[in-house]
């Protein structure tokens, strides 16, 4: 997922929401008056990034709106990035006020079974099957079992990380383990008993499994599908806007060269980073394409590659405003095209999202890799095609991308953009005899899609 502290976006929260209908309102999807209050309501889920950006920056900080909140903070936006957000954005209407309930479902199975495994119902209606093999029927003076699993997201992707606990019901024993990278968690020597399984991470719903048995001896298997994390529809109200507390960093957010300059002048740190907001002056100079200023922290000492909580570098906060000198300056400063955010996301990603072809191609040239996947196999053409980027699209292509890769879910670039409403990006990519993707499995999202509240 593309989402950066410094976006005007990130730091948005309505602290008092309006109580008043967003259906008895008249207007259009994006704007509607309300009589409650007597103000114009803006649904900037129904905006692109670009277009919510820019209403928030001109509207001097007094603003009504009404948004669908990510998981972790963060408006949902018309062209989210193509992650799993790509399909919850096809359903945002469809939200009820408030969080949306969801609740991980816990199915289980188990090698070498010879009896029926016997269902238990887990708190949240999720239904767990948990049975152990003929080993396992053995004397309770057996040596304790083995209990694992894999912990897997709506589309069956592995999800590595996640925490779980078991804890006995009876003795109050807790053990702790964590996924591996194939998201497969796993407890040995587990001592008969009846035990809660608790499966914590980020971005996902917490879920606590209760009742599940654990016999002597054997292997026990219990899989865990998490659900995405609660999502918040906010029907109006006030915006606020976090800023910056430190000086060096608020004045670059404010876009204010002559501040930064004569506070690095007095020996401010080019390198400070506020943690209200986590970013750094550099971040916000890039952000505002102020070169200026990009130069007059970098020549102070700010760190290039500095990275921020979620691993995102000042290269990775080009948009649609930089120019090819920016690029050139950090680059020349040493920024590493290689470096990737938390979630696997390149530079290169980031610009064929937001930016310019221009930006695109002197990526490519300073050694992006043009194919490289992020954490869920979507590569920098994925990410063009899902918000219609159609220059970044070209600039990709002639460089050699690869335009039927599939990412975890199965989609292709093709895929995004028809499922975006891109009909150029469609027509360039079948035109270059890009394919459609795994259709079935496109299908059974779609269905998914629909079934869901």
């Amino acid at each position: 997922m593309l989402r950066r502290k410094t976006d005007l976006l990130e730091r948005l929260s309505v602290p008092k929401p309006c109580p008043a209908d967003w259906d008895s309102m008249s207007g259009n999807d994006r704007v509607r008056f309300c009589e409650h209050c007597r103000l114009s309501v803006n649904d900037l889920s129904r905006l692109t990034r670009k277009e919510a950006t820019r209403l928030v920056a001109n509207s001097g900080g007094r603003l009504c709106v009404r948004y669908v909140q990510l998981p972790g903070g963060g408006v949902l936006t018309a062209d989210a990035a193509p992650t799993h957000l790509y399909h919850i954005a096809r359903r945002a209407s469809r939200l009820a006020a408030g969080a949306a309930a969801a609740a991980i479902s816990l199915g289980a199975s188990v090698a070498a079974q010879t009896q029926t495994p016997s269902g238990r119902q887990a708190a949240g209606g999720a239904e767990i099957n948990v049975a152990a093999p003929a080993a396992a029927r053995a004397p309770a003076e057996a040596i304790g079992a083995t209990l694992a699993g894999t912990v897997m997201d709506p589309a069956q992707a592995r999800v590595a990380g996640t925490s779980v606990t078991l804890s006995n019901a009876q003795t109050g024993e807790t053990r702790a383990a964590s996924s591996n990278d194939e998201g497969e968690y796993s407890f040995s020597n587990v001592p008969p008993g009846t035990y809660t399984l608790r499966f914590t991470t980020a971005g996902f719903l917490d879920y606590e499994a209760t009742d599940v048995s654990v016999q002597g001896g054997g292997q026990s298997r219990v899989d865990a599908t998490l659900q995405i994390g609660h999502f918040t529809e906010t029907t109006g109200g006030i915006m606020v806007i976090a800023e910056p507390s430190e000086p060096l960093v608020k004045a670059a957010f404010n876009d204010d060269l002559a501040e930064v300059e004569k506070l690095l002048s007095r020996g401010a740190d080019a390198n400070v980073l506020d943690r209200g907001i986590d970013s750094t002056a550099l971040e916000h100079a890039v952000s505002h394409a102020n070169l200026k200023m990009v130069k007059a922290l970098l020549d102070a000492g700010a760190d290039v590659n500095a990275e921020d909580r979620a691993g995102r570098t000042a290269l990775m906060s080009l948009d649609e405003d930089a120019t090819p000198d920016l690029v050139r300056a950090l680059l020349d400063a040493g920024a590493e095209v290689k470096l990737r955010d938390d979630d696997g996301n390149s530079a290169l990603a980031h610009a064929a999202a937001r930016s310019t072809a221009e930006v695109v191609r002197r990526l490519l040239d300073a050694g992006a890799k043009i194919n490289t996947r992020n954490d869920e196999g979507q590569t920098a053409l994925m990410f063009a095609a899902a918000v219609g980027a159609l220059e970044n699209i070209r600039a990709l292509v002639a460089a050699g991308a690869d335009y039927n890769l599939k990412d975890d879910e199965g989609r292709t670039a093709l895929h995004l953009a028809r499922g975006g409403g891109h009909e150029e990006v469609t027509t360039l990519l079948v035109a270059h005899g890009a394919v459609e993707g795994d259709k079935q499995k496109a299908e059974e999202v779609a269905e998914e899609e629909e079934e869901e509240p």
